[in-house]
């Protein structure tokens, strides 16, 4: 859905521009509208991202960690240290832990983005 709002969103004059000046569908989708979903990229990842990171709901109502661990998250491994185990210390720790893991994925793809928005001609 949100690459479909994307989409609509990149102007058809510039897309009519492109095919005036003989661009093919092929190098119009790569050098007119793949620099416009850029942004729509970013976004998606740091916040796909972040959703498989913070897992939580679906592992605790089916598997609680699965076999051996196998599907274990960092948040639900969060919750059995600080609830569970009760040690709120180390849960705490966790916790700061994924936040910086979250803050620097988020400050990587940003910086990212932003450096290839400057070297489009």
């Amino acid at each position: 859905m949100i690459y479909l709002a994307a989409l609509q969103d990149v102007p058809g004059e510039v897309i009519e521009a492109a095919r005036i000046d003989g661009a093919n569908s092929w190098q119009t989708f790569w050098r007119v509208v793949w620099p416009q979903l850029r942004p729509v990229t970013s976004f998606v990842a740091v916040y796909q991202t972040l959703q498989a990171v913070q897992l939580f709901d679906l592992v605790y109502a089916t598997t609680r960690g699965g076999p051996l661990d196998a599907t274990q998250t960092i948040v639900y491994h969060l919750w059995k240290v600080a609830f569970q185990n009760l040690q709120f210390g180390y849960g705490s720790a966790i916790a700061y832990g994924l936040f910086f893991l979250t803050l620097v994925t988020t400050v990587i793809v940003t910086v990212a983005q932003r450096h290839a928005g400057r070297s489009t001609p």
